[in-house]
């Protein structure tokens, strides 16, 4: 087994997801699994299967009801962003998104070379917002790494190994 296999096998299943999504609102498996178009069983071995690949109890039954434990509660937080991304793609991807491209720059390239870049991209997408920030080169490296920017511009040739450094000039 490759380096990573082990966490790969602790990682949930979409179906897994799906099936603690629609458990965690409606209480119960019959309810969550005709949202699903599914069968109860299916529902209670997702549960249990993911249950069982965590490591946690995602659930405790309280009067007939299956209520969700902690662990529950922050695992469907954890992955409603997947499901709200799903959502926007089933109606089309029309709509665009109010969260802004982040983008961090150190302050040469920051005051120099991208006003004149940005100006023409939101010229060309104008319901789209920017936001810049200015930091060191240190910094867009630390920030690009902790996933706080969408896109970091740096003169540097460093190597990161939780970033993809592409250069778009020499």
């Amino acid at each position: 087994m490759r380096n990573g296999g082990a966490e790969r096998d602790k990682r949930p299943s979409f179906r897994e997801l799906e099936a603690l999504h629609a458990l965690v609102e409606a209480r119960k498996t019959t309810s969550a699994a005709a949202k699903l178009g599914v069968s109860q069983p299916a529902i209670s071995r997702a549960i249990h299967d993911l249950e069982k690949r965590l490591g946690k109890q995602l659930f405790h039954r309280e009067g007939g009801r299956l209520v969700p434990t902690a662990d529950g509660i922050l695992l469907y937080q954890q992955s409603l962003p997947i499901f709200e991304t799903l959502a926007g793609l089933g109606r089309g991807g029309n709509e665009r998104s109010s969260d802004p491209v982040r983008i961090i720059a150190p302050p040469t390239i920051a005051h120099r070379f991208l006003p004149e870049i940005i100006a023409g991209f939101l010229q060309a997408e104008p319901k789209i917002r920017v936001l810049l920030e200015v930091g060191t080169t240190s910094d867009v490296i630390a920030s690009m790494a902790d996933g706080k920017y969408d896109f970091g511009i740096t003169d540097a040739q460093l190597h990161h190994p939780a970033i993809v450094f592409e250069p778009f000039r020499r």
